[in-house]
């Protein structure tokens, strides 16, 4: 019988130790080729068009995470701030799945005050749509798209160094031509 445990105890560890070493990996996109993702509703009432965002060679990254997740909460300051670090040149939105009774608004609010997240935009996945079409099963989880939507970071802890990613500017105060955020408007044709 001390040998069965002792055995038992082994291969427990065994996997244990293998677990420990190496973490899993974030599924790949459930798609071929660049992602198409359209017009994400933030819950400030704001549309954000991700893929017009992305043609102009805006960087987007997606951050998916959930109130209760305590891998989460350590990442959000390493998240909030390169949002702030990145501002003009990575845009940031959050990104939390699951249905109404699961999620509670009210407390997806607290928690990006809390954590440092309210600087960026936060879409509900109510039907959880968005997650499964980019493969993501756990939070946290961090997508950079690039232009034309490739994923050029997926993983579930941040990148070390976020400016590979930057893409161009999507503040419109920094664009050319334009003063105080204001572009000016086509001339008319005659």
């Amino acid at each position: 019988m001390h040998g069965v445990r002792s055995t038992l105890a082994a291969s427990l560890l065994a996997l244990l130790a293998g677990c420990q070493s190496q973490p899993p990996q974030p599924a790949a996109p459930a798609h071929d080729g660049p992602l198409e993702l359209g017009t994400l509703e933030g819950m400030n009432g704001q549309s954000y068009d991700v893929d017009a965002e992305l043609d102009r060679g805006e960087t987007v990254a997606l951050v998916f995470w959930q109130t209760w997740c305590e891998s989460c909460e350590k990442e959000a300051p390493s998240i909030a701030k390169a949002a702030a670090d990145n501002a003009g040149k990575i845009r940031f939105i959050g990104i939390v799945p699951g249905k109404d009774g699961t999620v509670v608004d009210s407390e997806v609010r607290a928690t990006a005050d809390t954590w440092g997240y309210a600087a960026f935009p936060h879409v509900r996945d109510r039907d959880m749509s968005l997650t499964r079409k980019l493969g993501v099963s756990g939070t946290p989880t961090i997508l950079v798209l690039a232009k034309g939507g490739q994923v050029v970071f997926n993983g579930h802890r941040p990148p070390a160094d976020w400016a590979p990613f930057q893409g161009a500017a999507f503040d419109a105060s920094t664009a050319g031509g334009c003063e105080g955020g204001v572009c000016p408007l086509p001339a008319a044709s005659e």
